[in-house]
C-alpha cells in the first residue's frame, strides 16, 4: 500500500507534537502539584495507564493487523474484522474498568495509602475512555490513514495541553486525573464524526466482495492477548520501580523525583512510538506477500535510525542532567539528576526493544518477546528485592540498566535468527565514539540552563556532521526514507 513521503512526515510530526504536548502536561502537573502530589500522580496515572494500554492497545493492534492483511487479500472481510474487534474491545474495556474500580482499596493497601483509594477509582474511568479512542486510531492505522491518524494525535496533543494544564491549576490533583478521561473522549467524538461521514473502511459496504474466509472475535483475542500480555509486561518492567520505591521507603515525594527523572528518559519511547504505527502494517503486509527482502529491509531502518537517536539523546542527558530537570519541572526535581542519566541508557534499550518486537507482531510470534520481556522482569524485580535494602533508592537505575543490558543482546541475537536483520557492530562504535566527543565538549560548556540552550543545537549540529562523515548514515539511508513504500 502506497504512503507519499509528505503523510509519512505528517505522521512522525503528530507523534512527535503529541509527545511534547505530554511533557508540557507533565512539565504543567509537576509545578502546580508539587513534587509530594507529583508523586502520588505518578502513582495513580501509571498503573491506570497501564491497564489502558492493557485493554486499550491489545485488540485495536491485533485489528490493525487483521485490517493490513485482509485488505491486501481479502477485503469482504474488512467490515467483519471491524465489528468483531469492537465487540472484544468492549467485552475487555467492561471487565477491566469494573475491576479496578472495585479493587482500588486494595491497590492502595499494597502501597500502604488509604487516601489513594478515591484517585484510583476516579482513574478507573481514564479506561475505557483510552480503549475506545485507541480503537479508532488503530482502525485507521490499518486501513493506513495516515492524515487522519495525524489529525487525531494533533487534536490530542492541543486538547491535554488546555484541557489538563488548566484543570491542574483550578483542581489540582483529581483535576488532572479528571482531564485525563475528558480528553480521550474528545478526541473520541472527533474520530467517531469522521469515520461516519469518510469511513475508514471505505465506501459502501454493500458493494464490498464477499469475504473468501470467515472472521470471529476468537481470532481477535487469540492474537490481542498475547500482544497485551507483552504490552502489560513491558509496561511493567519499565515503570514497576516507582512503585518499589513507595512500598520500600513510603516517600511520596522519591517516587515524585524518580517518575520525573523517568518521564524524561522516556524520551525515545516516545519518539519511535511512530515507528511501530508504520512498521506492523509494513511487516503484516509483506508477510502476506511473502516479501522477505522488504520486512528485513523496513525492520534495518528502523533499528538503524533508532541507533542513530538514541545515542545522541543518552549523551545530552548525561551531559545536562540538572538543568534539564530543572527546565521541565522546576528546582525541586533537580536532586532526580542522580537517576536520570542511567535510566536514559537503560530506556533508550528498552525502547528499541519495544519497536522491535511489532515486526514479531507482523509475522504472528509475538510470544518471542512476551518471554524475551517476562524473563527481564523476573531479573529485575530479584535484584531489586536483593538490593535495594542494600544499597538504598540510589541504586533503582543501575539495576534496571544491568537488567537490560543482560536482556537487549539476547533479543537482537533473535532478531537476526528470525528476520536476518542485525545492528551494525562498527556503527554502534562509531556512535559511542562520535556521543563520546559531543558529551565532552557539552560537559566543557558547563552544566547550566544557559549552556543548555546555547550549546545543543550546535552540538547536534556536530553531531550529524561526524556521524555524516564516517559514514553511520548516507545517503542511501535517506533515500530509503523518500521512497513511496516504506
Amino acid at each position: 500500500m502506497k504512503k507519499s513521503p509528505l503523510a509519512l512526515f505528517a505522521l512522525f510530526s503528530a507523534e512527535f507534537l503529541f509527545y511534547v504536548s505530554g511533557y508540557i502536561v507533565h512539565m504543567v502537573a509537576g509545578r502546580a502539584l508539587g513534587p509530594e502530589d507529583y508523586g502520588r500522580y505518578g502513582l495513580v496515572l501509571t498503573a491506570t495507564l497501564l491497564i489502558a494500554n492493557l485493554v486499550g492497545s491489545g485488540i485495536p493492534i491485533a485489528m490493525s493487523k487483521f485490517l493490513s492483511e485482509s485488505a491486501e487479500n481479502d477485503p469482504g472481510r474488512l467490515p467483519t474484522v471491524k465489528r468483531e474487534s469492537a465487540r472484544a474491545q468492549i467485552i475487555l474495556m467492561t471487565l477491566v474498568t469494573a475491576a479496578f474500580f472495585l479493587l482500588a482499596p486494595v491497590f492502595a493497601a499494597v502501597l500502604g495509602d488509604p487516601s489513594l483509594t478515591p484517585l484510583f477509582r476516579i482513574a478507573a474511568f481514564i479506561i475505557p475512555a483510552y480503549a475506545a479512542d485507541l480503537f479508532y486510531f488503530y482502525l485507521f492505522s490499518g486501513m493506513q490513514r495516515l492524515a487522519v491518524q495525524s489529525g487525531l494525535k494533533l487534536a490530542r496533543a492541543l486538547l491535554r495541553i488546555i484541557v489538563i494544564s488548566a484543570f491542574a491549576y483550578l483542581f489540582h490533583l483529581e483535576g488532572v486525573l479528571t482531564a485525563y478521561i475528558l480528553v480521550p473522549c474528545g478526541v473520541l467524538a472527533v474520530a467517531v464524526l469522521i469515520d461516519l461521514f469518510a469511513p475508514a473502511l471505505g465506501g459502501n459496504g454493500s458493494l464490498r466482495p464477499e469475504a473468501k474466509r470467515p472472521f470471529h472475535i476468537r481470532s481477535v483475542f487469540a492474537l490481542a492477548l498475547p500482544v497485551t500480555l507483552f504490552l502489560f509486561l513491558f509496561e511493567i518492567l519499565i515503570s514497576f520501580d516507582i512503585y518499589i520505591l513507595k512500598y520500600l521507603f513510603g516517600s511520596d515525594e522519591l517516587a515524585g523525583q524518580y517518575n520525573a527523572a523517568l518521564t524524561v528518559a522516556r524520551v525515545p519511547s516516545f519518539l519511535f512510538y511512530a515507528l511501530t504505527l508504520i512498521l506492523l502494517p509494513s511487516i503484516s503486509e509483506s508477510h502476506a506477500r511473502a516479501d522477505l527482502a522488504r520486512m528485513r529491509e523496513t525492520l534495518r531502518l528502523a533499528l538503524r535510525f533508532m541507533l542513530i537517536i538514541a545515542f545522541p539523546f543518552v549523551g545530552f542527558i548525561a551531559a545536562y542532567p540538572e538543568s534539564i530537570l530543572t527546565l521541565l519541572f522546576g528546582g525541586e526535581y533537580a536532586p532526580a539528576a542522580v537517576f536520570l542519566p542511567v535510566l536514559a541508557g537503560a530506556a533508550s534499550l528498552l525502547a528499541i526493544l519495544y519497536v522491535s518486537s511489532f515486526a514479531y507482531k507482523g509475522v504472528g510470534r509475538i510470544l518471542v518477546p512476551v518471554s524475551f520481556v517476562g524473563a527481564g522482569l523476573t531479573l529485575n524485580v530479584i535484584l531489586d528485592c536483593a538490593l535495594l535494602p542494600i544499597y538504598g533508592g540510589r541504586a533503582v537505575p543501575w539495576i534496571k540498566l544491568g537488567t537490560v543490558l543482560l536482556l537487549v543482546p539476547f533479543f537482537l541475537r533473535s532478531i537476526h535468527q528470525m528476520f536476518d536483520t542485525r545492528l551494525s557492530l562498527s556503527d554502534a562504535i562509531k556512535l559511542a565514539i562520535v556521543t563520546g566527543i559531543v558529551y565532552l565538549l557539552a560537559r566543557a560548556t558547563g552544566n547550566s540552563i544557559t549552556s543548555l540552550f546555547i550549546f545543543t543545537v550546535p552540538l547536534g549540529l556536530l553531531f550529524l556532521g561526524l556521524i555524516t562523515l564516517t559514514r553511520v548514515i548516507t545517503k542511501d539511508d535517506l533515500a530509503l526514507l523518500r521512497r513511496k513504500k516504506v
